[in-house]
Order: C-alpha cells, then structure tokens, then sequence
C-alpha cells in the first residue's frame, strides 16, 4: 500500500464514515475503484487533481508531507511521497487533458522543471560520493599496508 492508498483511506474515513458508496458518489466513480484506491490501485492523474479539488485538500496531504488532520497517525516517509510525486509530474501528460487550465500546466511544467534540476544536482552529488568512496578505499587499502609493515 503506497502513500496515496493510506490517504485516501483517511480521507474516506474521516469524510465519508468508512462508506465507499458515498465516497464513490461524491466523486463521480464506482464504489469498486474507490475500494481499489483505498488498498492497492494508485489512482489517476485525473482522480487525485479531481480529488483535492472536490475535498479542498491538498496534494502535499495525498503525498504525505503534511497532515489534513491533528489526529492523523499515518507515518509514510518523504522519500516515498517525492519519489511518487516525481514519477507522476514527469510521466503526465498534460496535452491530452483538455481540463487542466493553463495555470495548472504552467504549475506542471515549473515542477518539471525543479525536479530534473534537482535531479541532475543528486547525480553530481551521487558521483561526487563515489569518488570520495574511491579514495577512502585506497586510503583503508594503504593503512592496512601500513599496519602490515608495523607488524
């Protein structure tokens, strides 16, 4: 169950009383999808923007970075929630979505844009790591030589 799953499931409890039927009404879908949502399908694009919109919540809430509630228990790492928010801002397609304004693609794009930057700075940093990991091997590998002659 990803983050998104144990969200939702919150939402529908706290909103909804645990009833998928009226969950599923309120956002226009079948019941089967909302349960599917609740425990193991990771929704649409279109689901979760129709999501935040309609329950006035917030896709930081859906991908774990802040609590809806005081009461919410649910601990979910960032690392899951970035790493699904990146893999959803970068496969989306924004051209065949004839109803997202042109501020919510202008949104997109500028996160787009964040996170290959961001991404290209990890992969610098990430080399970085491994030469440094490079020359504390040699570093251990000559201390060892050394700690051979002393004996």
């Amino acid at each position: 169950m990803s983050i998104i799953n144990l969200k939702i499931n919150e939402l529908a409890v706290e909103r909804f009383n645990d009833n998928n039927s009226k969950f599923a009404e309120f956002m226009g879908t079948s019941e089967a999808n909302i349960r599917n949502y609740r425990s193991k399908t990771e929704p649409k694009s279109e689901f979760i923007r129709k999501l935040v919109q309609k329950l006035e919540t917030s896709y930081e809430f859906l991908y774990g970075e802040i609590s809806n509630t005081s009461n919410s228990n649910q601990n979910v790492s960032n690392e899951n929630a970035q790493d699904f928010t990146k893999n959803a801002i970068l496969n989306a397609d924004l051209d065949n979505k004839d109803n997202i304004n042109s501020s919510e693609k202008q949104n997109f794009f500028l996160l787009k844009e964040i996170i290959l930057q961001k991404d290209e700075q990890i992969k610098e940093k990430d080399l970085q790591i491994g030469k440094m990991q490079v020359q504390i091997d040699k570093m251990q590998e000559q201390i060892s030589k050394l700690i051979d002659k002393l004996n």
